[in-house]
């Protein structure tokens, strides 16, 4: 019975007769051996692997995903840890919920298998997200189990990519797992904000793998010639220096020079002058424009609340809204180009509003921090929402990244908090009269 309850007590976020509950914080202190326990030590030998594979392999990343998520739910529910039922959580979950809906009242019918398949890839990231909000990693295990293997899975993908690209004359660099060169460019995007954040960061203690990193990982950038990401880069940077007080002439002609020479070794060493060809079409849209007006009117004639179901915008007959297609797109993509308008025309008017208060509440709650992984989960959302405007950003390995560091620089921050008040009463209680 004493199990039961326990799950239960897991599942619903109240306490169980395991739970050591603060009487000043109301939250769950963990046992004092759960960071020695061999069941924990695997979990992040697990997470480190499927980061590694990341990028690297879809049957390994398979392979370690599952086994992580349910030895993780077992520490968790093994150590009476709690959900953490909060804004993020139920905009999170209802945005989930929402996207599950549209699917069952889409106009264009489907079998389960496909139903299943939409969804499933969400499901697993907010289940992963739930996870690691509620498994306290600090910021040592962090870097050990997540950012190295992450940082090791991509250099071994861009080595792959690089030599795929050379070899056999491709256009573009690609990321084997992550698939079109857009995708992969968020997600070298993503690493270039890890990187940086670290390289800047003054408890970093050896900054050149770091400094490695970050001009790779720009290299690959301009390597796959994805003009969103690269206009996004300097930006970006930008953001971060003004944000955190690091401005200074070093600082500001730093990322015109690590440009200048990434570009150079592209253009006069390896002869690849593709990322110049894309970077002439400039602020050009590319029929971007006319992919959101057509998921705007789809949207406006059809379902407002429930949209048209994940992964149908490719089936919309386009030719009942405009009579053809511009002469820039030979034919109408899978997806809007434009997460907001994505997400608005298959998954309806609620489950964009639930994303938009998810992402709202992550930038609020970092915007006032300044951890490392405080900086990390910032630089995300704003990388997150600026190329959301002109691709589909917020699926698959991309959304996963971003969720797993967002869940991670949360339970890290709530930890803290913990951990200040105890410290406060501890302090109360030594000095009463």
């Amino acid at each position: 019975m004493k199990k039961h309850s326990r799950l239960l007590s897991f599942l619903s976020g109240t306490p169980s007769e395991r739970d050591e509950i603060s009487e000043t914080t109301g939250t769950k202190e963990p046992d004092s051996g759960f960071r020695m326990s061999e069941s924990y030590r695997i979990f992040l030998i697990l997470m480190a692997g499927l980061l590694f594979f990341l990028p690297l392999s879809e049957a390994l990343k398979q392979i370690f995903f599952y086994p992580t998520l349910l030895l993780g739910g077992w520490i968790c529910h093994r150590n009476g840890f709690r959900i953490q039922k909060d804004l993020f959580f139920w905009s999170f979950f209802g945005f989930v919920l929402f996207s599950i809906l549209s699917s069952l009242f889409s106009e264009y019918p489907a079998t389960l298998h496909a139903l299943l398949k939409s969804n499933w890839d969400l499901i697993r990231i907010f289940a992963f997200f739930t996870l690691l909000r509620t498994i306290p990693l600090t910021e040592e295990e962090t870097r050990r189990y997540i950012v190295w293997p992450l940082f090791g899975g991509f250099l071994a993908a861009l080595a792959w990519g690089v030599y795929d690209k050379y070899t056999y004359q491709a256009f573009f660099v690609t990321l084997h797992s992550i698939g079109h060169r857009n995708h992969a460019a968020i997600y070298m995007l993503l690493l270039f904000s890890v990187a940086l954040v670290y390289l800047f960061d003054s408890k970093t203690e050896f900054r050149w793998p770091y400094a490695i990193v970050t001009a790779l990982s720009l290299f690959g950038i301009l390597a796959t010639g994805s003009r969103g990401v690269m206009f996004v880069v300097p930006l970006l940077y930008l953001f971060f220096v003004f944000r955190y007080g690091l401005q200074s002439l070093k600082t500001l002609l730093l990322p015109l020079v690590a440009i200048g020479v990434v570009g150079a070794i592209l253009v006069y060493g390896l002869h690849d002058t593709f990322f110049l060809t894309k970077l002439r079409y400039g602020l050009y849209l590319s029929g971007r424009d006319f992919l959101a007006g057509l998921a705007f009117e789809k949207w406006r004639e059809g379902n407002l609340l429930l949209g048209i179901g994940p992964g149908n915008f490719g089936k919309i007959e386009y030719r009942e809204l405009f009579s053809s297609l511009p002469p820039s797109l030979a034919h109408l993509p899978s997806h809007a180009h434009n997460t907001i308008m994505n997400f608005l025309v298959e998954r309806g008017f609620v489950a964009l509003f639930l994303y938009l208060l998810f992402q709202w509440k992550i930038f609020v709650k970092f915007l006032k921090r300044d951890s490392t992984l405080d900086r990390i989960a910032l630089l995300f959302v704003v990388a997150n929402g600026a190329v959301s405007m002109v691709n589909t950003t917020f699926h698959h390995e991309n959304a996963f990244l971003m969720s797993l560091f967002w869940a991670i620089a949360l339970g890290n921050a709530r930890e803290r908090r913990v951990s200040r008040k105890r410290e406060t009463t501890n302090e109360t209680t030594r000095y009463r009269p």
